[in-house]
């Protein structure tokens, strides 16, 4: 079972052209390397960018593209597959050219785009190819960096992101971030544990000396001073850096 999405941009440059073998729509269809508006869902939230040249790689393919009206498959408008549908990659996206068959749904189509009444472009696509990074304001930003699509529909009413293929992805990529998390945390207790348990024996021999040299007495200080940090550290229930624990075990072996 294909898991699709979808997305939609303004169909700010969305056109007509009459030619001889009759109307055509115009118009950019992906847009290449613009941010999306912050997508949302169950609690999760991210940027999207396609990278250019994301579907470069499913064009060679030469697939079956369909513009629908309004993404109803019983009012196709354009069919890659019949000439009638051409599709023109460039740097800042996906570009459609639509001979528009002779029906009234097609004819009402052209009088809504002459009208302005077409707010956007969807698309639907499949096996995404991503990577995830964090933006500025700290929010995930996903980079679809390779994408199938098979359909593109000029809609009244646009449909609303289908985003939960992403959701899921960036779920699991947040479950592996807190595992990663974990495992620092669980590091960082064992290496408290041997720093502690340093303390006591460096402690304990120099309290065995009758007479201990100033110079273990103050490494016992040391020690000491290690400790009350230690305490401070645990009643705030903020780790210290594991690196700082690390170079404080190194100083006590």
């Amino acid at each position: 079972m294909t898991n699709y999405e979808t997305r939609v941009i303004p169909a700010n440059d969305l056109r007509l052209l009459t030619q001889d073998d009759g109307t055509h729509i115009i118009g950019k269809a992906i847009a290449y390397d613009a941010r999306s508006a912050l997508l949302k869902e169950n609690g999760l939230q991210f940027y999207e960018v396609i990278a250019p040249g994301a579907a470069k790689h499913f064009l060679a393919t030469g697939p079956s593209v369909k513009m629908l009206r309004n993404h109803n498959t019983d009012y196709p408008l354009g069919n890659t597959k019949s000439g009638t549908l051409t599709l023109t990659e460039t740097n800042d996206g996906e570009y459609v050219d639509c001979t528009l068959p002779d029906t009234t749904y097609a004819r009402d189509l052209a009088i809504s785009i002459k009208r302005g009444d077409v707010e956007g472009m969807s698309f639907r696509f499949a096996n995404a190819i991503a990577s995830w990074t964090t933006t500025e304001d700290g929010n995930r930003l996903r980079i679809v960096e390779q994408l199938a699509f098979d359909e593109v529909s000029p809609a009244t009413f646009p449909a609303y992101p289908d985003t939960s293929v992403a959701m899921r992805s960036l779920e699991v990529l947040e479950q592996k971030e807190q595992l990663t998390l974990e495992g620092i945390q669980n590091q960082l207790a064992e290496v408290k544990q041997l720093i502690a348990a340093a303390h006591v024996v460096k402690v304990q021999e120099v309290q065995d000396q009758d007479d201990p040299p100033a110079v273990q007495v103050q490494e016992v200080q040391q020690v000491q001073q290690v400790q009350e940090v230690q305490q401070v550290d645990q009643d705030d229930a903020m780790p210290l850096d594991l690196q700082t624990h690390l170079w404080k075990w190194e100083q006590l072996k």
